[in-house]
C-alpha cells in the first residue's frame, strides 16, 4: 500500500501545482515551485501539467486518484492529452477512463506506461484525429524517409553505426540479423557484416495482422502500420493463413505457432511489462518434458505466452506462477507474499469472452443512451 500512498501523493502536489490559468508563463511558476519543492524545473513543469490534467480531465482523475498509477502514468496521459481541443476533451475523458484506466476484473494487472500510451494515442486518433499523439520513431509526412544513418569514426580501433528506421522496417532487419547469427552461430555484428558481404543469405517471415472483415487493416503485434507504412508493405504479402489455434510436437515453437501466440500477446504478459512480444522470448506456461515430451506441458498456442528475457528467467526460477485461461487471461501468483495479478492480452488475435462482450456492449449502450438522454426540464430557453 506505500506505492499507493506515494502515487495519490504525487497527484495532490499536482494538484496543487496546477496554474490558476493556463496563461501563466511557465518559467515563473516552474523556477518557483522549483525552488520550493527542492526539485529541477522540469519535474516542477511535469508537476505543472499532471495539474492542469487534473483539472480538465475528472474521469482520469477519478481514476488516477486511485493510487494505481505511478508518476510516470501521470506525466505520460499529460503530454499525451495536451493537444485535444476543448470540444472534444468530455468524450476522451470518458472513453480513455473506461477503456485504459478502469479494470475488467479483479486483481488486474496495471497497465504499463507505455501501453497506456498506445490506447490512449488510438482512441484520440479516433475522436480526434489531429491531436493524435505521435512518437519519436513515427514518419511525420509521406513519402517516409529512408531513415537515417550516422557513423562514428572518433575512436581509434572502432567504428559506431547509428541506424534508425521504422518498426516494420526494424522488425524485417533484426528477424535477418538474429537468424543468420542462430543458424551460423555469429555474434548479431558478425551476422550484420556476413549480410552485407553476401557471404550468407536468409529468408525470413515478417507478420503482419488484419481481421478478415477489412484485410487493409494491417498492423504488427503490437501497433497499427500509417497510411504511409501500409502503402509501402502491402504489396510486398507473399502469403496469407488464418491463424488460430496452433500445435508442433517438438520443444521450439514453428512460425505459425509463433505467429499466432506474438498476435495474441501483444507484449510481454508479465504484470506491468510492456516489453514488445516481438522482443520477447515465447516460454512454455506448463514446462516442456525433454525425456517425455508427451508426459509435460505441450507446444500449443494455449501453453506459450511472450514473456520479456528478465521476467522469462524470474519465471523459471520459481518465483511465479501462472495460469491461463482460454481467452488469453493469466493470472499470476507470487511466491513471495501470495499476491494475485491478473493481465489480459493486448495483440490484434486476443479472443473476447463473454465478460469482454458484455463490457463493451454496456459501454456501447450506456453512450447511445446518453445521446438519446432529453435535456432536463430546466433547461435555459436559448
Amino acid at each position: 500500500m506505500h506505492a499507493v500512498t506515494i502515487n495519490r501523493q504525487h497527484l495532490a502536489t499536482a494538484q496543487a501545482c496546477a496554474p490558476d490559468t493556463p496563461e501563466v508563463v511557465i518559467s515563473d511558476i516552474a523556477t518557483r515551485l522549483a525552488v520550493r519543492l527542492g526539485i529541477s524545473t522540469a519535474c516542477a513543469v511535469r508537476y505543472c501539467d499532471v495539474g492542469m490534467l487534473a483539472t480538465t480531465y475528472p474521469a482520469i482523475t477519478t481514476c488516477l486518484a486511485t493510487g494505481a498509477f505511478s508518476f510516470a502514468h501521470m506525466t505520460r496521459l499529460a503530454d499525451d492529452l495536451l493537444a485535444v481541443p476543448q470540444a472534444h476533451r468530455p468524450k476522451v475523458d470518458t472513453t480513455i477512463a473506461t477503456k485504459v484506466l478502469t479494470p475488467t476484473r479483479a486483481c488486474q494487472a496495471v497497465p504499463a506506461v507505455r501501453c497506456v500510451h498506445r490506447r490512449a494515442q488510438a482512441i484520440i486518433a479516433e475522436i480526434c484525429p489531429p491531436a493524435r499523439p505521435t512518437d519519436t520513431d513515427e514518419v511525420p509526412t509521406p513519402p517516409p524517409p529512408a531513415g537515417s544513418l550516422s557513423i562514428d569514426t572518433r575512436d581509434e580501433n572502432t567504428t559506431t553505426f547509428h541506424l534508425t528506421v521504422d518498426k516494420p522496417d526494424a522488425a524485417e532487419l533484426t528477424a535477418a540479423i538474429t537468424t543468420t547469427a542462430a543458424q551460423r552461430d555469429l555474434t548479431t555484428a558478425e551476422a550484420l557484416i556476413a549480410l552485407i558481404r553476401g557471404q550468407v543469405t536468409t529468408s525470413v517471415t515478417v507478420n503482419l495482422y488484419a481481421p478478415r472483415t477489412n484485410p487493409q487493416q494491417l498492423s504488427t503485434a503490437t501497433a497499427g502500420l500509417t497510411d504511409t507504412q501500409r502503402a509501402r508493405w502491402v504489396p510486398r504479402i507473399t502469403h496469407t493463413r488464418a491463424v488460430g489455434w496452433a500445435y508442433t510436437r517438438g520443444y521450439a515453437p514453428t512460425d505459425v505457432v509463433r505467429a499466432m501466440v506474438t498476435g495474441r500477446d501483444g507484449t510481454c504478459r508479465f504484470p506491468g511489462c510492456g516489453v514488445d512480444a516481438a522482443e520477447c522470448q515465447i516460454d512454455h506456461i506448463t514446462r516442456f518434458d525433454h525425456t517425455t515430451p508427451t508426459g509435460g506441458g505441450p507446444t500449443v498456442t494455449g501453453n506459450l505466452h511472450c514473456l520479456c528475457a528478465f521476467h522469462h528467467r524470474v519465471k523459471t526460477s520459481g518465483q511465479w506462477d501462472v495460469t491461463m485461461a482460454g481467452d488469453g487471461t493469466q493470472v499470476w501468483t507470487s511466491h513471495g507474499d501470495g499476491h494475485v495479478v491478473v493481465t489480459e492480452p493486448g495483440g490484434p488475435l486476443r479472443r473476447a469472452s463473454f465478460t469482454h462482450r458484455a463490457t463493451n456492449r454496456a459501454r456501447i449502450l450506456t453512450d447511445r443512451n446518453n445521446q438519446l438522454k432529453p435535456p432536463p426540464d430546466n433547461e435555459p430557453p436559448f
